[in-house]
């Protein structure tokens, strides 16, 4: 977010003065820093506002909770004004944090090959998206270019700077992700419809309206959602990517089940389907199950349509 949204401030009551202090404040810190209420509230002038500051930093997305245990912390959103070489700066600090960060997930790989543990593959997929059931072209390409890959990467960048799990590949309306342990894979599929209901769902459902639609599940756009697990075959990736695993079996089992749910769904006769459907591996708290004939195995999974 801008940092010029600071200015609408004055608009519940905040001084020159007070916004200035502010921004000198968010500014000092930098985007995605942490700052604290207390922070907040010694940076401004009026103090009987802070609360109503807050409020509405939180509404502009220009600060967010750290963490719903620290109500009183918050994470920088802001894009504040930078020289030519503080941008540079930055380009090589992040170059360089990134680099970092896969190199410790690729020493925790190949310490998972070593010792035969098993992590998690994560598949998200907009569904029905490339079918021609006509709709607005333009609402589409926005979901699918813009929208979509922006929450993908809203919400794998905590887990991967924390190496709890990062973002394999992403192209348009389609990710390959890995997470380590499946608490945290939940923990990131939460977050992930959360940011889908409050941030996508309108428009996906907008769009929707502009399409011929005879069965929901075949013709409408919605959130699909597959995860396997398997042991963590050898990493391969280059000095510009991150590894991929395309021989890993969790790869193996999403890519053979992708296509087969949805055709044996149709035929058993599902015709409804609201935001989502996740199909797992494992059985899941509300699950269904249903066994699946793919062209190398039959496999029982667990599904539940939202």
């Amino acid at each position: 977010m801008s940092y010029y949204k600071l200015f609408d401030l004055k608009d519940i009551g905040l001084n020159s003065p007070s916004i200035g202090s502010l921004l000198e404040k968010l500014n000092s810190l930098g985007n995605k820093a942490l700052i604290s209420y207390d922070d907040i509230q010694k940076s401004i002038k009026q103090k009987l506002l802070v609360d109503k500051v807050i409020e509405f930093l939180l509404e502009n997305k220009l600060i967010a909770l750290n963490n719903e245990d620290e109500e009183a912390i918050y994470k920088i959103l802001v894009e504040l004004p930078q020289t030519s070489l503080e941008k540079e700066s930055k380009e090589y600090l992040d170059n360089k944090l990134f680099s970092s960060l896969k190199e410790l997930l690729i020493k925790k790989l190949e310490s998972y090959k070593r010792n035969h543990k098993e992590a998690y593959i994560l598949f998200l997929d907009l569904a029905n998206s490339t079918e021609k059931y006509n709709g607005n072209v333009i609402m589409k390409n926005k979901i699918i270019n813009k929208d979509f890959p922006k929450v993908i990467n809203e919400c794998i960048e905590p887990y991967f700077n924390k190496t709890k799990g990062y973002l394999i590949s992403q192209k348009g309306d389609e990710a390959h992700l890995l997470f380590f342990n499946k608490k945290d894979l939940d923990n990131f599929i939460q977050d992930f419809i959360l940011h889908y209901k409050n941030e996508l769902f309108d428009g996906i459902e907008e769009f929707n309206t502009t399409r011929d639609i005879e069965n929901d599940f075949l013709n409408k756009i919605y959130l699909k959602i597959f995860t396997a697990h398997s042991e963590v075959d050898a990493p391969i990736y280059s000095v510009n990517t991150m590894p991929n695993f395309n021989d890993m079996d969790a790869f193996t089992i999403i890519n053979r089940i992708e296509k087969v749910f949805k055709v044996t769904l149709n035929k058993k006769g599902q015709k409804e389907v609201d935001m989502y459907f996740i199909v797992s591996t494992d059985e899941f708290k509300g699950s269904s199950t249903i066994l699946l004939e793919t062209s190398d195995f039959d496999i029982n999974i667990y599904y539940k349509i939202i």
